[in-house]
């Protein structure tokens, strides 16, 4: 009787935690698929970091002051609020570069983005968005698994401002690419500097 009771508890224990489970990887496919997009654009401004911005109307965009997680450069974050994903998702930092060299700015770039994970370069698509003062620059970023994140494909560009070195950061789950890269181009394009 008591290895009866034992067999169906331990059933139902298994049960519920296989239902639990399911339910999380639906959730989590669902938020990885809905990237908000298309959307209608609206402009944002950056007050503090001098600059304007065409992002989609149901993401969010927020200036951070006060960096992100002790990162000081981050001056804004723009992404889908979508419901089990914090992706696509739009980082911007800038920093003072007295020698104006862009190579310099790339460089600050990926060695961020390199603290928590690795790069694999990939084809750049995307040259004719290169000029004197501008990068862009494609890649597959591999987070480090203790966050359990996923692989994310990302578009960096970097830019000169007066004595500023900018990098906009748009990045987003591998799965939804084909989807969001026209909106980050799009974006990239809409960029300007204000006085």
């Amino acid at each position: 009787m008591n290895t009866k009771k034992t067999i169906v508890t331990f059933l139902i224990i298994l049960l519920s935690v296989t239902t639990i489970y399911g339910l999380i990887q639906s959730f989590r496919k669902i938020g990885v698929q809905n990237s908000g997009l298309p959307s209608k654009m609206e402009v944002f401004i950056s007050v503090s970091g001098k600059f304007s911005i065409l992002y989609p109307s149901n993401w969010v965009a927020t200036e951070t002051p006060y960096g992100n997680h002790g990162d000081m450069t981050t001056i804004v974050i723009i992404g889908n609020p979508g419901f089990g994903t914090s992706y696509p998702r739009i980082e911007i930092a800038r920093k003072e570069f007295f020698d104006q060299n862009i190579e310099n700015v790339k460089e600050w770039g990926i060695s961020q983005k390199m603290r928590f994970g690795f790069i694999e370069e990939t084809d750049l698509e995307l040259r004719e968005l290169n000029s004197e003062n501008t990068i862009v620059y494609e890649y597959l970023y591999h987070p480090d698994n203790a966050s359990g994140e996923k692989i994310k494909r990302c578009l960096d560009y970097y830019v000169f401002y007066d004595t500023w070195g900018y990098v906009f950061n748009f990045c987003s789950d591998n799965k939804q690419w084909e989807g969001t890269k026209n909106t980050f181009i799009e974006m990239i394009e809409s960029i300007s500097f204000i006085e």
